[in-house]
């Protein structure tokens, strides 16, 4: 089906089952090679959002709806 706009694709994402893998924030601090005004390198903290893959997997072979269309081999 034809997406018309994003609320049209939030609402199918949200449609999708599941899944039981859930989020798990990440927080990472960089260390860049910049120096602040005290000569410090300055550092930022960014966010890493991710899932377990075995879970995210698991929830993809699953899946009624794909049940017959998932290749588990190089075709």
């Amino acid at each position: 089906p034809s997406l018309a706009n994003n609320k049209t694709l939030l609402d199918a994402v949200d449609s999708i089952p599941g899944p039981s893998a859930s989020w798990k924030l990440i927080e990472i601090t960089i260390r860049g090679t910049e120096r602040d005004e005290h000569g410090n390198l300055m550092t930022e903290t960014v966010d890493l959002w991710a899932r377990d893959p075995v879970a995210v997997v698991q929830d993809l072979v699953g899946n009624p709806a794909s049940n017959g269309d998932i290749d588990y081999a190089p075709v």
